[in-house]
């Protein structure tokens, strides 16, 4: 499972920023997750934003008075302008190729540059720039929610769909009741989940059922735990067990999304499979680090693998630069001899 983080993305952008052209004018976000690439790539070069509804209307995005650019909306319309338009990922391409389709009339004017921060290469498009290959599957934080993984994945319930329980609240009685019809949602999937396992005791299935009812919840399977209350299931101590063993049954489920961090390790430690966990932010997958075993002290952990983190990304800043000076030599190369073809 190849993951990448906000954090991963804003380092890489920073990257892939400083080796762009230097010419480019304005940055154009495709909608929704391409915006958060363009915004960083505008911030890092101090350069003016747009999405690309916007830009096909003439419209730029506003800033604030501390941030100008020489460019205006006027001069959007009436210039010659190179524009780079950008895309978090390209997987298939039938995305890219209906931008390319609606950037068309622009080709007349300007010249549009169409790239992505992550492209798996056995996408039927061709890009001309990007920043580095990615092979499915992978997916990212600011659209696990959304993604394909909540249709071929495990979720937890309280800390992921909805908020956690606080202390007073969480009595096995009345408050409990009342907290299971009143729980606020927190992250709603906008795909069928296959799987919410929680933790929950089974005798409170009804009022759990009515709550995802309630909020829209879509679901193939609900499962709980089968204690008679919360003490008994607190004492045997099987909520990470428990969750790592219907997740390893079946491998069509591909990722576990877990709310609470020492569980989001046991289950991928005991199941052998990714979890990504919420109150980290931060994908736990096994096998990544040799020395991860039943005895390794959490400070250990992260200790190596914030090394061996460290070590790829700096792989990946070389190999992106790489990239992405390649794409731009050949995009820029092509584009000359058009331009000589057509004097």
């Amino acid at each position: 499972m190849n993951y990448r983080s906000i954090a991963h993305l804003a380092e890489d952008m920073r990257t892939w920023s400083a080796a762009l052209p230097r010419d480019i004018d304005v940055v154009v976000g495709v909608p929704r997750s391409g915006l958060l690439v363009a915004s960083l790539i505008a911030l890092y070069r101090n350069l003016p934003l747009a999405d690309l509804h916007g830009l096909l209307h003439g419209r730029l995005l506003a800033t604030g008075p501390r941030c100008s650019t020489p460019l205006d909306e006027q001069s959007l319309n009436n210039r010659s302008l190179n524009i780079l338009v950008v895309d978090d990922c390209v997987s298939t391409g039938a995305a890219m190729r209906e931008v390319m389709e609606q950037v068309a009339p622009l080709r007349e004017q300007h010249t549009v540059i169409l790239g992505a921060a992550y492209y798996d290469p056995r996408a039927d498009v061709a890009l001309d720039t990007a920043y580095e290959p990615l092979y499915m599957p992978y997916v990212f934080e600011w659209n696990l929610m959304h993604s394909w993984v909540v249709e071929h994945g495990c979720l937890d319930m309280d800390g992921v769909l909805c908020r956690d329980p606080e202390p007073n609240e969480d009595d096995d009685g009345p408050k409990y009741e009342r907290f299971l019809q009143e729980a606020e949602p927190y992250l709603l999937p906008t795909k069928k989940i296959a799987r919410i396992v929680t933790s929950r005791l089974e005798k409170y299935r009804a009022p759990t059922e009515a709550w995802l009812q309630r909020h829209g919840v879509r679901y193939e399977e609900l499962l709980m735990m089968d204690y008679p209350s919360a003490a008994q299931r607190n004492a045997a101590g099987r909520h990470g067990t428990y969750k790592a063993e219907i997740y390893r049954s079946n491998k069509r489920y591909q990722l576990f999304i877990e709310s609470e961090a020492e569980q989001a390790r046991q289950i991928a430690r005991w199941s052998g499979k990714p979890v990504f966990c919420i109150e980290t932010m931060e994908m736990n997958t096994p096998g990544v680090y040799p020395w991860q075993n039943e005895q390794t002290a959490p400070s250990d952990y992260h200790r190596h693998g914030t090394l061996v983190a460290r070590v790829r990304r700096s792989l990946r800043r070389a190999s992106g630069q790489l990239r992405a000076r390649a794409h731009d030599a050949r995009s820029w190369a092509n584009r000359a001899k058009e331009r000589l073809i057509g004097t």
